[in-house]
């Protein structure tokens, strides 16, 4: 718009100049130069119109745009850009927050699983070589869950395993967990186990249950007294009711 406006300025301003040259030589002028002055006077004249059309068309665009609120929809724009800044700083700001918590977390969940892993992995051991023998270990997952079990080179993936066999690791890591809660553990309750275990596997299974009676209660609910005959040194309790009996 401004250069425009200049523009116009400067073409009455050349106009203004021809005006005086013609009247200075219109005395004595020859008819050719008059004639072709008159020619320069009406060509300026014309681009004079011309500009000013320009400037006024250009100043009806603004003012329509003006009108049409463009220029409010653009400062409505740019105040919305700035909110969005602000907000996207303010979650930059939490979501580092958070990843400090996270990683935090994490490192205190490792040490307290490497706190427990050890001692539990340990109590296992110890209670499943009255069972396998000496050469009897388990790898264990980051939720403290078996996740194979070897006896001497062999090494077998729990899945895998009999059914007998995840039976009598199911006993050993409930007793294993009751002996690291407190100084004295904490009671154990066995509801109808040992089913599907060999009656040799018994036996030592029986050893184990004796064991974690030197730390904590156990308690065995059955209705196959003969399935815990290897516990020597336990106590059996009758209950009958409506013709059944559990020991």
């Amino acid at each position: 718009m401004k250069r425009t406006a200049l523009e116009v300025d400067s073409r009455r301003e050349t106009a203004r100049q021809a005006r005086a040259r013609l009247d200075e030589a219109l005395a004595d002028a020859p008819p050719q130069l008059l004639e072709n002055a008159r020619a320069s006077l009406a060509a300026l004249v014309a681009e004079e119109r011309e500009s000013a059309e320009a400037v006024a068309t250009a100043l009806g665009r603004v003012n329509a745009i003006g009108d049409q609120g463009r220029l409010g929809d653009v400062a409505v724009a740019e105040r919305e850009v700035e909110a969005a800044q602000r907000e996207n700083t303010a979650l930059w700001r939490r979501a580092r927050a958070a990843d400090l918590l996270h990683r935090t977390l994490e490192q205190r969940r490792s040490e307290a699983l490497r706190a427990y892993q050890e001692p539990f992995h340990r109590a296992v051991v110890e209670l499943g070589r009255l069972v396998y023998g000496r050469d009897f270990d388990v790898r264990l997952g980051e939720d403290l869950t078996i996740l194979s079990r070897r006896i001497g080179e062999v090494s077998v993936d729990y899945d895998a395993l009999s059914g007998g066999a995840r039976e009598q690791l199911a006993v050993i890591v409930r007793i294993a967990c009751a002996r690291l809660v407190g100084d004295n553990g904490v009671p154990v309750f066995l509801d109808d186990t040992m089913g599907y275990t060999d009656p040799s596997r018994r036996l030592t299974m029986g050893a184990v249950i004796a064991a974690a009676a030197s730390t904590s209660q156990v308690i065995v609910l059955t209705c196959d007294r003969s399935r815990f005959a290897g516990v020597g040194s336990a106590r059996t309790h009758v209950m009958r009711r409506s013709g059944s009996t559990r020991d």
